[in-house]
């Protein structure tokens, strides 16, 4: 890395590991609204990832949906919105899956399953996993859904 990139990276990290000041109901409510973006993708997964299907070149719209979940999960770390592997793990054993290093769509993979299934399912675990920590926060705060 460049000295400029070093700094950089600095300020970077820095700012980042600074806490986010927000209510619990801002909180739950950017939850909600991330549990209904979500949905919106699995109604219409082209629109959002582009390709569903077979590309020319082998690979297939899961390749398109862990980069686009790649770049939804980074923009959720920023907001102050991290993952729980308590809940990813809970999530997955409801799905019939174990945790494990390589993404769940890898073992859908190898049970043969077509991709517009793989990308369904797979955004099934995320959605369910966001409602999962949204039952977790309003329980331990006492709100209602």
């Amino acid at each position: 890395m460049t000295e400029e990139q070093l700094q950089i990276a600095e300020r970077s990290q820095a700012i980042l590991s600074q806490p986010i000041s927000i209510t619990t109901e801002q909180y739950t409510q950017n939850i909600e609204r991330i549990i209904a973006d979500l949905e919106l993708v699995k109604i219409r997964p082209g629109m959002y990832i582009g390709w569903t299907a077979k590309y020319p070149n082998g690979r297939d719209g899961v390749d398109a949906l862990v980069a686009w979940l790649s770049g939804f999960w980074s923009a959720c770390y920023v907001l102050g919105y991290t993952r729980s592997n308590d809940i990813n793990r809970a999530v997955l054993a409801k799905h019939g899956y174990e945790r494990k290093a390589t993404g769940v769509w890898e073992r859908m993979r190898e049970r043969g399953m077509p991709p517009e299934d793989i990308i369904q399912n797979v955004l099934q675990i995320e959605i369910d996993e966001w409602k999962m920590r949204l039952e977790q926060i309003r329980s331990s705060e006492g709100m209602q859904s």
